[in-house]
């Protein structure tokens, strides 16, 4: 109602933020009543579960989302992920993200990669949190083959073919961690 009466009022075109489970289930749900939306293809596993692998982006997660792509009546846009973080769990319950935490400035001593996690052996301060021993650290990031593979399954279905393409979030930290072919390459990948 409110961006009915926006729209009305002001006659701007409006565009709106799009999660995945919004196009899966937009008969369930509508549409929002905006001209345009940016798919937000980020965030889309169980980002509580320890099980979990990569819940920034999976392609696997994408596919079950992506069938009423081609029907959805909005044209849409595409955000992509580029950042990376720690998820922090602690007796295997979900405690909280560590960003910018890169694995060289782990404290010593931990174990690398234990059943995909890194648990920590001592209490150490990480990023301004303190981790106790035991606590597992589950590394996420979006690595470029995984982006290109969701832009190819995304291509399978979408049909505006006006695209933007959004990548997030582009600040110094992150940029050093791509390349200038591999952010191109991203682009690169719809036909």
């Amino acid at each position: 109602m409110l961006l009915n009466t926006i729209h009305q009022l002001t006659q701007t075109n409006l565009s709106a933020t799009m999660r995945l489970h919004q196009i899966k289930f937009f008969s369930k749900t509508g549409v929002v009543p905006v001209n345009r939306g940016l798919l937000m293809c980020y965030n889309m596993g169980n980002l509580k579960n320890p099980a979990t692998k990569n819940s920034i982006i999976e392609t696997a997660e994408l596919k079950k989302c992506t069938a009423n792509l081609s029907y959805y009546p909005l044209p849409l846009d595409i955000a992509f992920p580029l950042f990376a973080w720690k998820v922090l769990f602690r007796d295997h319950i979900y405690k909280g993200l560590l960003e910018n935490l890169q694995d060289d400035v782990l404290p010593h001593p931990f174990l690398p990669k234990k059943r995909g996690m890194i648990e920590i052996l001592k209490d150490a301060l990480l990023a301004g949190y303190w981790s106790k021993k035991g606590d597992m650290l589950r590394s996420e990031e979006s690595y470029i083959s995984t982006i290109i593979a969701a832009a190819k399954e995304l291509n399978l279905h979408f049909k505006n073919t006006h695209l933007r393409v959004s990548l997030y979030h582009l600040d110094s930290v992150t940029l050093k961690k791509y390349t200038t072919h591999d952010l191109e390459s991203i682009y690169n990948s719809w036909h």
